[in-house]
């Protein structure tokens, strides 16, 4: 795996099966919405503006396609915390 293979701190992906061979083989996962969760936590986005993000991400799924149900879940998470 290329992750161990660069000795990655992190792997970014979405796809559920490489998310679960990258975890099996210890290496640290996130995925799309983890990254946009981190970046309103660290003030680089809005509530708002992830939001919107995540929307057009639900909307477009040629362009970027994560399940529907799973963004949408996110969108209400992120709106109820506290960040």
């Amino acid at each position: 795996m290329l992750a161990r293979e660069l000795d990655a701190d992190l792997l970014l992906i979405n796809e559920r099966d490489g998310r679960r061979a990258a975890k099996n083989a210890g290496v640290k996962v996130k995925g799309t919405i983890g990254v946009i969760s981190d970046c309103i936590e660290r003030h680089v986005l809005t509530v708002g503006a992830a939001v919107e993000i995540l929307i057009i991400f639900r909307d477009n799924p040629p362009e970027f396609w994560i399940d529907p149900k799973i963004i949408d879940i996110a969108i209400k998470r992120i709106k109820s915390e506290t960040f």
